[in-house]
């Protein structure tokens, strides 16, 4: 085996990530029938290799170079096309972030056009120490593997898929990643969590438009570290605004910059995404359903994760092309016939006032969109609460587990109860 292959067998039994696998546990499952195989394999043309290939996973694809010279010359390009480097990279004080920097650097023409999928895990660049007299543990951040990494990035020319974990502080301790991210082209899918002030630029002056876009606020609890990083400005900041044309799946993560405005309608009051039709919002509360509807207009699946804290005002034309609605909280501007609502809270009965204003409102939005599905938490208060709404239902899922008000057995009786009750109607 020449110099190279040897000092890449070497790299790659070295890295014990989700991927990357130690030779000497896998040597002893290797047997004749395992090299029969990959013998056949790789006795087909390259182009139906390749396409087998991306089938399986790039553990797999490893195990198949580990086999011979030949197989290990079409399993590496699988191998190195979806790279996730997670907290694991940095234990015991071993640079593997670096020493991937390096190997793909090594040549980069040939590795570095493989990559197309890249995850930095937001612990990935952690380290701490504890403290020897109390055991407390003091987490810091050290990104200097970071900046050969940027390198790698700013080659990665077919690179689709890019997560990145603590992105705020990853930009702003190593700029020149946040450049390189900047400046590709071909990104489709992206996603960034603690989210500040410094991503939202990378994000205004990205060269991709990206299909698929998932971020996630900053949330800080001192106050001026959240001056610092997400004191977001109207007029010199903006949010997702150059991905107008472009974006079709858009998740949110708390997007709740105070009790009263979000991240969007502070900073793009006026800006419409018209393409997206799968729309995510992930938060404790959500103030303004009513401008979202505004703001993606056309879309199709919608998975509202937040209470809304604010009655909706109804808007006949709001998301008119709604197909599938899942909502924790049954308060939504909508007015139209849903065909598949899913209901992530249970009904229940009690004293409280807010048990009996779900119940009302979940009843009036089963009456405005009369669903043909429904999914919802198995309890009286449903099967009572569909009765009423006099729905024609085509398809009732039901989740039975153990809540405040009985057991799921109960659940069961009272499901039972209500089936017998509608095949009545039916007679």
């Amino acid at each position: 085996m020449p110099h190279e292959d040897t000092a890449l067998t070497r790299y790659l039994f070295r890295c014990q990530t989700q991927w990357f696998l130690s030779i000497h546990p896998f040597r002893q499952h290797i047997n004749s029938s395992v090299l029969a195989m990959a013998s056949s394999l790789l006795q087909l043309d390259l182009d139906t290799t390749t396409v087998i290939l991306t089938l399986i996973e790039p553990v797999d694809a490893l195990r198949l170079a580990l086999t011979c010279r030949a197989a290990q010359k079409v399993a590496i390009p699988r191998l190195l096309s979806e790279v996730d480097i997670g907290p694991d990279w940095q234990k015991n004080g071993r640079d593997r972030v670096g020493k991937f920097s390096r190997y793909m650097l090594q040549r980069p023409a040939e590795r570095i056009p493989h990559l197309k999928t890249l995850v930095l895990n937001s612990e990935t660049f952690v380290t701490g120490a504890a403290d020897p007299r109390t055991g407390e543990m003091y987490v810091d951040f050290n990104f200097t593997a970071a900046v050969s990494l940027a390198a790698v990035v700013q080659r990665a020319l077919r690179l689709r898929k890019l997560s990145i974990g603590g992105a705020e502080f990853l930009f702003e301790g190593v700029p020149e990643l946040a450049a390189a991210v900047a400046s590709l082209t071909n990104i489709q899918e992206l996603s960034f969590t603690h989210t500040g002030i410094g991503v939202a630029r990378v994000l205004s002056r990205m060269r991709s438009r990206p299909r698929d876009v998932e971020c996630s606020i900053l949330e800080m609890r001192d106050k001026q570290e959240a001056k610092r990083y997400t004191n977001f400005r109207l007029g010199r900041d903006r949010f997702l605004h150059n991905f107008t044309e472009c974006l079709e799946k858009v998740r949110l993560d708390g997007i709740l910059l105070d009790l009263s405005q979000d991240i969007l309608s502070l900073l793009e009051g006026d800006t419409v995404w018209p393409r997206v039709h799968d729309l995510t919002i992930n938060d404790s509360v959500v103030d303004n359903l009513n401008f979202f509807a505004r703001a993606f207009p056309n879309v199709r699946r919608l998975h509202l994760n937040a209470v809304s804290v604010n009655e909706p005002v109804i808007n006949s034309a709001a998301w008119t092309s709604l197909d599938f609605l899942a909502l924790h909280w049954p308060r939504c501007p909508v007015c139209h016939r849903i065909r598949w609502l899913r209901f992530n809270f249970t009904l229940t009965s009690g004293r409280h006032y807010r048990n009996a204003m779900r119940y009302a409102e979940s009843e009036d939005l089963l009456r405005a969109t009369k669903p043909a599905i429904l999914d919802a938490f198995g309890t009286p208060e449903l099967f009572k609460c569909v009765a009423e709404a006099n729905l024609a239902l085509k398809f009732l899922r039901v989740y039975v587990a153990p809540t405040a008000t009985g057991s799921p057995s109960g659940q069961v009786d009272s499901l039972d109860s209500w089936l017998v009750s509608q095949s009545r109607c039916v007679d």
